[in-house]
């Protein structure tokens, strides 16, 4: 996109060993990955892609209770909406992922 040479990236090896190994243990999803790959080339994350990823608040949440209390929270913050869509309005449900 740049047009840049490979020389010029500054993405360290270790730094693409690590941003590899947290997609393949569910750290961080191939979406994410591609989200941060162009920072990655310009050398940000070279002290550590985990770090960088975190600070960036990016992680994914795997464990299920903290999900199901996210969720929770969300559906007893807006009561209404929940009312409306168990009433058959299924358009909220995008209000409910956002």
């Amino acid at each position: 996109e740049k047009k840049c040479s490979m020389d010029a990236l500054q993405l360290t090896p270790d730094a693409l060993a690590e941003m590899i190994q947290l997609i393949d243990t569910g750290v961080i999803s191939g979406r994410i990955a591609k989200e941060i790959l162009p920072d990655l080339l310009q050398g940000k994350g070279n002290a550590g892609v985990r770090a960088y990823v975190e600070g960036r608040g990016m992680l994914m949440i795997t464990d299920q209770a903290v999900v199901a209390a996210m969720v929770d929270k969300v559906l007893s913050a807006s009561p209404k909406q929940l009312a409306e869509y168990r009433a058959g309005k299924v358009k909220l449900m995008a209000f409910f992922e956002g």
